[in-house]
């Protein structure tokens, strides 16, 4: 009686099989995103030709506007307004109170790939050159205080969050999103290229080796790294533009983005930061919220 042997594939058939849908999977990969790129592109070129998606520097800015927060009294306008003018002395930059946020883009000219003030580097990443002391000086102070922060990012050019946002974009429309729905979803966790506040080089995300998760660190915005940047950022010039709501998840009304980001901080200099912490604005109840308080700062400014 003769045997047969049942077909065992060799060590090399299996290899070429795996290469093979590998290499069909880079294919297809490939034949989507030319497909979807065009549409993308489209969208935000013509996004970038609608006049009234910016906000011209000369254009005055309305504190609240959009917001039902009402206006500080005369007797905090008056202080704010002197710490404006301290600031401003110090700090020779004309986009230093700039507003930028979910609705408020940076100025037409501002460059694309670079940035407007003088970076330096902190290990890989890029920051203003005015930043560069507190920032080193905040960093040293928690490791001493015993924590484990590392800088995530800090200055981000309009073209690199343009590939960033067009990534989430792009993972959406994969999904079955259509480009609407995929653009909604992508500002859920990316700003647009041009309304973010790492353009400015004022901006880092500051996260903890213990907590370096976006939704464990929401999770835990009064704990550990996140506590004591609550506690004492503002001694060194910095607010979190984006604090803890009622809920956790997402950020204080008022604020900008939808959700809270305890490790992201703007540099606003030492005078404007403690004057924020004074008037409570990391208390999820009070009116007082960074976006609003630095459209009154750049009209007060004369920027």
């Amino acid at each position: 009686m003769t045997k047969h042997n049942k077909y065992k594939p060799s060590r090399q058939s299996l290899l070429l099989t795996i290469l093979f849908t590998i290499l069909s999977c880079l294919f297809w990969g490939l034949i989507i995103a030319l497909l979807l790129q065009k549409p993308f592109t489209s969208w935000w070129d013509a996004r970038l030709q609608k006049d009234d998606l910016y906000i011209i520097p000369s254009t005055p800015l309305e504190f609240g506007e959009g917001t039902a927060f009402p206006l500080p009294t005369n007797e905090a306008s008056s202080e704010l307004k002197a710490v404006v003018t301290r600031t401003v002395e110090l700090y020779d930059y004309d986009l230093f109170f700039y507003p930028v946020s979910v609705d408020t883009r940076l100025p037409m000219g501002f460059p694309r790939t670079d940035a407007e003030v003088p970076l330096v580097s902190i290990g890989e990443i890029s920051v203003a050159a005015m930043i560069e002391e507190p920032l080193n000086n905040l960093i040293a102070d928690a490791k001493e205080a015993g924590f484990s922060p590392y800088l995530r990012s800090g200055f981000r050019s309009i073209d690199d969050q343009y590939t960033a946002f067009s990534r989430y974009v792009t993972e959406a429309t994969t999904s079955g999103m259509n480009l609407k729905e995929a653009q909604a979803y992508a500002r859920r966790f990316s700003a647009e290229p041009g309304y973010s506040e790492h353009h400015l080089g004022l901006a880092v995300d500051l996260l903890d080796y213990f907590y370096p998760d976006w939704i464990v660190a929401r999770n835990n915005y009064d704990k550990g790294l996140y506590l004591w940047l609550r506690q004492h950022a503002h001694e060194y010039g910095f607010v979190i533009s984006y604090p803890a709501g009622p809920d956790s998840t997402y950020s204080k009304p008022g604020s900008g983005y939808a959700l809270s980001e305890p490790w992201h901080l703007r540099f606003v200099g030492k005078d404007l930061a403690v004057w924020f912490f004074e008037a409570g604005y990391l208390d999820p109840h009070t009116v007082v919220n960074v976006n609003d308080i630095l459209r009154k700062a750049y009209n007060l400014s004369g920027k």
